[in-house]
């Protein structure tokens, strides 16, 4: 079976900065194939300009999933540009 992530759904949060100099930029759904969505992803810009996706965390504060390093990175590589497209799309209707 063939987990290829794609977007489905990315929405812009707007926040600043945390005082370490992350910012969560966006939230977004991610489908791996065609048998499992998740949820509540996070777009995190890093100091340095990086991006990293993050799943969400549970209730009691863990993870709710963990991923190589290079399959989280192709996801947030696959949402920034998600994110690039849709600003770009609001941007060209205003």
């Amino acid at each position: 079976m063939q987990l290829e992530p794609r977007i489905l759904f990315i929405k812009e949060t707007g926040e600043s900065p945390s005082p370490k100099g992350f910012r969560r930029i966006a939230l977004f759904d991610v489908a791996f194939g065609s048998d499992f969505t998740a949820h509540d992803w996070r777009l995190v810009e890093t100091p340095s300009g990086g991006v990293h996706a993050y799943a969400p965390d549970l209730k009691n504060g863990t993870k709710s999933a963990d991923l190589a390093p290079v399959f989280r990175d192709k996801i947030a590589d696959l949402a920034a540009k998600a994110l690039g497209v849709k600003i770009a799309r609001t941007a060209q209707r205003a």
